[in-house]
């Protein structure tokens, strides 16, 4: 398969790293969107090995005869290529046509919607009549058949047929296995179009070794709605990948950290201080508070430190008035906040639900404790609120707040927030906290200076799982419907339908190779089937491009280990694989959970179905991550 793409820079933060950019790609300058000179980019020509596209899009800053006058200052040579939309830059074509010889692509660009496969090919013709070295068609794609026109276009040497918009991604890979001399990418967190894949990504499934993967991860019950995923993703690196893992006993989490070989991970709430028992600390901090919600693995020793306290001290170095501070829990989480809390020598008061746990704990770092019943006078008498608790009216009540600042460690649906609005009192939310403490976790683990975004809440529009034979897969699928009321499917089982076949038979009689693409093709249909819950084969995930199908899904690997599989599916006479040897079936299951971690949003051992089943069921519903 070609790896050529075309890096789509349009943003201009991004220009000082053209140099981590490999040449053999090549670079797109988004003009309209960068405003550069033309002066300036020729220097940025001039300073890099890449072959350039220029594209300078007509919008409303930017006129017709100001865009003549910008290609004209462009110094032409063999690494530049102009881009030209047909229906905006007629007059430019003309006026360069005779001087480009062919250095140029002619773009159409559908942003409502695709076309019959019909006007396509005829608005392919119309363009050929101007000889550009390139044809770039994209489309807005809502269905398979629209997916269907381009790939049916993209047969045809020197295009390039993109879908735009959600479901895209893997499409804009697909095509380069169909003629097409490459594709857009976007860069870092700079999208230029909607659907493009990033290049650190695709360039990870375009080459995908197992041996190079690094895999971090976070732990904790409930863990379904954990944001960390996605402040880890901002980082764009290549070969690394950072998931979820339900655990909620230290037992399953060092079992998970060997299984996976993970390079280090993350622990939120119940496992802190379990998994500081467990690690090396050299950290004083970490020590004193005696847990840990980061482990960075050396040479198969793993390292605990705790940045929370870190996160909280930022926080409370942005507050003026911080005397007197009132913390709300008896967790690891509020030992973080009392420790932070006198690094100012703020006067401070515990309040926990359960009066023990806040006595034990106020107890142990000399500070006062309250009642709950008593919030109210703790709340008149403070400057912060520092909640490390879920909050809800029900836990709280109906307090009143008279210009304190709210610290929330949570993020999703805080009753503080609600108060904060009605008292008009400042509130920070817990996506700080998370945001400044995956900082400094992020550093830890890999070694450099971290800058992270607020992350934003992804809603998923399909849930999919997949696993190794025996996982539950189809199982759980089904009752995972029934208890949430969502459709489910099956893919093996509408392969079976669509052909006419069990899955053996079509195995015997066409092949694995016609099976994958039957899988790969009624997989590309499935995702279109929006609130879903989609099963998977065992071999799906084989194919790493196959991943970019899923980039709208929320993946759920069932694990189970490869004794609990063969035990589970050694009475069936259902599965191709069972033909194999032992040794055999091994080996593809060690080669397997490597790619079923790397597709996964979540990973979740199935030990006991009613258990899991359960556990799956009410994270969802919580969390609320499927769009309906």
């Amino acid at each position: 398969m070609s790896k050529t793409f075309v890096v789509s820079i349009g943003n201009i933060d991004n220009l000082s790293s053209l140099n981590k950019i490999s040449i053999n790609h090549i670079i797109e300058l988004r003009v309209d969107l960068l405003n550069l000179s033309a002066k300036k980019v020729n220097s940025i020509i001039e300073q890099n090995k890449h072959t350039f596209i220029i594209t300078n899009r007509k919008n409303t800053n930017n006129q017709q005869d100001e865009r003549l006058n910008f290609f004209k200052s462009i110094k032409l040579s063999q690494k530049v290529l102009f881009d030209f939309d047909i229906d905006t830059d007629l007059e430019l074509i003309d006026n360069f046509k005779p001087v480009l010889n062919k250095s140029y692509i002619i773009s159409y660009h559908n942003y409502d919607s695709t076309p019959s496969y019909k006007y396509l090919k005829d608005k392919v013709d119309n363009i050929s009549k101007f000889k550009s070295k390139y044809i770039k068609i994209a489309c807005l794609i809502s269905n398979i058949d629209d997916i269907n026109n381009l790939n049916n276009l993209q047969n045809n040497k020197g295009i390039i047929a993109l879908a735009m918009g959600q479901n895209s991604e893997f499409q804009r890979l697909k095509i380069l296995e169909h003629n097409a001399p490459f594709s857009y990418v976007s860069f870092g967190s700079d999208t230029t179009a909607n659907g493009q894949v990033n290049l650190e990504v695709a360039e990870t499934i375009l080459n995908f070794n197992s041996t190079l993967l690094q895999k971090y991860a976070v732990f904790g019950s409930p863990i379904i709605h954990s944001l960390s995923p996605q402040l880890f993703s901002q980082l764009n690196l290549l070969n690394y990948h950072y998931t979820r893992i339900y655990s909620d006993n230290i037992s399953d989490l060092l079992n998970f950290q060997n299984t996976f070989d993970l390079s280090g991970f993350n622990i939120t709430s119940p496992l802190k201080k379990k998994t500081f028992d467990e690690y090396i600390s050299t950290n004083s901090t970490t020590n004193q508070l005696q847990n840990c919600n980061t482990v960075k693995i050396e040479n198969t020793i793993g390292n605990s430190t705790n940045t929370d306290y870190l996160a909280i001290i930022d926080i409370l170095n942005s507050i003026d008035k911080k005397q007197n501070i009132l913390i709300l829990g008896a967790g690891a989480s509020a030992e973080s906040a009392i420790l932070a809390s006198r690094y100012f020598n703020a006067d401070i008061t515990v309040i926990n639900r359960t009066l023990n746990s806040g006595k034990s704990v106020a107890e142990k770092n000399n500070i006062k404790y309250n009642s709950f019943k008593n919030i109210q006078d703790s709340i008149n008498n403070c400057d912060v609120i520092l909640s490390t608790i879920p909050a809800s009216k029900v836990i709280i009540g109906d307090i009143k707040l008279d210009n304190q600042i709210i610290i929330d460690a949570v993020y999703r649906g805080s009753y503080w927030k609600e108060l904060a609005i009605k008292f008009k009192c400042k509130y920070i939310s817990g996506l700080l906290w998370l945001k400044y403490q995956a900082e400094y976790a992020f550093e830890y683990l890999l070694n450099k200076k971290i800058i992270l975004d607020i992350p934003k809440n992804k809603k998923y529009t399909n849930i999919v799982l997949i696993g190794f034979m025996g996982a539950g897969k189809s199982k759980f699928g089904r009752s995972l419907g029934e208890m949430l009321d969502i459709k489910h499917y099956d893919l093996d089982q509408v392969i079976e339908q669509n052909n006419k076949l069990t899955i053996n038979q079509i195995f015997e009689e066409y092949g694995e190779e016609y099976f994958r693409e039957q899988e790969q093709e009624n997989l590309q249909e499935l995702i279109f089937k929006k609130y879903s819950i989609i099963s998977l084969g065992g071999g799906t995930c084989d194919n790493i491009l196959n991943k970019l199908l899923l980039t709208n899904s929320y993946v759920i690997y069932l694990y189970t280990d490869f004794e609990t599989s063969i035990h589970r599916i050694a009475s069936s006479g259902t599965r191709p694989q069972l033909n194999k040897s032992k040794k055999e079936l091994i080996k593809i299951y060690e080669e397997r959970i490597n790619k079923y971690f790397y597709y996964s949003d979540l990973i979740i051992e199935n030990k006991s179905f009613d258990k899991t089943i359960n556990i799956l069921a009410n994270e969802i519903k919580t969390s609320e991550i499927l769009k309906h």
